[in-house]
């Protein structure tokens, strides 16, 4: 029996989790220990609880970081804003990291989204696996590529940044009597990788090679959808609480289409503000699996796994992303041709879009040739994947 330890560090939502969930069952049923250190513990024992995987909570920074990069250009200057920044607060999280690694003794450590935990694991002799979106697996380049490719930037002032965390992390090592890395990619070394993606809709589109497994929603997970009653197109959004969010409520309640909406960052003025016969909101996740078919059209804020999951489905999409991540999202669909974006800060754009949406198949025929081209890979064929390559680098059994 081995022991492999799941390791999540940044980041927010289930979409640090759910891929796991297959992995997990699988592992416990070859009688194999899994741990979890986890960002949110309590979303993580929500998930984990009936499998009986204990739940440890992952050391995070509580400084406020000082001169934060207002805008990011690569995945070093976002380690910058994440705690890299400071010297005795990274060192104190890579000790916490290896008192965790030193405690569970796994055999095999997946990670996702932590570099912090990546840094520390390189005292210790263990099989490595980094797993997550392709935003949270930049390319090992040096310089570790741009994430907005799409702007001009200042290339001596980004590789002054990368350098400048590399110092820093060097100095944790150096602290702990081990070698230095000559480059930031260094810590993006595994043993394998589970880039939870497709090559449409990788975050870096140049990058160069990956194990892409893909992503899939769990089959079992939410709530049938109930849709307002009509005859109207159905649309279905996920949706965050930003700034301009009425303007698309108020827009929706216009259409005439039968709207379901999960928001649960929504407050609950604005949602019974917005509610209608043709307007409802679930306080519950609903199943994506139900969905898919179901809906004509998605509207998210460019979250990868909701996304990604329409995507799978056929069902074109109208992004507002909120942030860089969900931006390099909406570009990738965007690119293929399955969708249109709208900053969130010109709400006057929605109305074209949704139009141009509904009235020109090429969208939707762009979704469906996605869907058709992955049409037979599911979380199922995902999680036999990440088995397979888990199982190559456990130590084999005693005898």
């Amino acid at each position: 029996m081995a022991r492999i330890l799941f390791v999540w560090e940044l980041g927010l939502g289930f979409g640090h989790l759910s891929p796991y969930i297959g992995v997990v069952r699988a592992l416990r049923k070859q009688k194999h220990e899994v741990i979890f250190a986890a960002r949110d513990v309590e979303n993580a024992d929500r998930v984990f609880a009936r499998d009986g995987v204990p739940i440890l909570q992952a050391p995070l920074s509580v400084h406020r970081v000082t001169n934060p990069y207002r805008i990011t250009f690569n995945y070093a200057q976002l380690m910058h804003n994440t705690g890299f920044a400071d010297l005795q607060d990274l060192f104190g999280r890579v000790k916490a990291w290896q008192h965790i690694f030193q405690y569970v003794r796994p055999d095999v450590m997946v990670f996702d989204h932590s570099p912090t935990g990546l840094l520390a694991s390189r005292m210790v002799k263990v099989k490595r696996i980094i797993g997550g979106s392709g935003f949270l697996i930049p390319p090992a380049e040096t310089p570790l590529p741009l994430m907005r490719y799409w702007n001009n930037s200042d290339a001596e002032k980004i590789k002054k940044s990368e350098q400048m965390v590399l110092n820093t992390s060097n100095k944790v090592l150096q602290a702990l009597k081990l070698p230095p890395m000559k480059n930031l990619a260094e810590m993006f070394q595994s043993d394998a990788e589970w880039l939870m993606s497709f090559p449409e809709m990788d975050h870096y589109p140049e990058r160069k090679s990956g194990n892409y497994v893909g992503m899939f929603s769990p089959p079992e997970y939410g709530e049938d959808p109930v849709w307002p009653a009509g005859k109207g197109k159905k649309i279905f959004a996920y949706l965050y609480n930003y700034k301009t969010l009425p303007a698309l409520l108020k827009l929706l309640n216009r259409t005439g289409s039968r709207v379901l909406i999960h928001g649960p960052q929504i407050p609950v003025p604005v949602r019974k503000k917005f509610s209608s016969p043709t307007v409802r909101f679930s306080d519950k996740p609903l199943n994506v699996q139900r969905l898919g078919p179901e809906c004509d059209l998605v509207i998210t804020n460019g979250t990868f796994g909701t996304t990604a999951a329409f995507m799978m489905a056929g069902k074109p999409a109208l992004m507002i992303p909120t942030n860089l991540e969900r931006m390099m999202v909406a570009r990738r669909v965007v690119g293929m041709g399955a969708g249109l974006a709208a900053p969130a800060n010109k709400p006057e754009m929605l109305g074209p879009r949704l139009k141009a949406l509904f009235q020109n198949d090429k969208y939707r025929k762009a979704a469906e040739a996605f869907a058709a081209k992955y049409k037979g890979e599911s979380m199922a064929t995902q999680t036999e994947k990440m088995v397979a390559t888990l199982e190559k680098l456990l130590p084999p059994p005693p005898g």
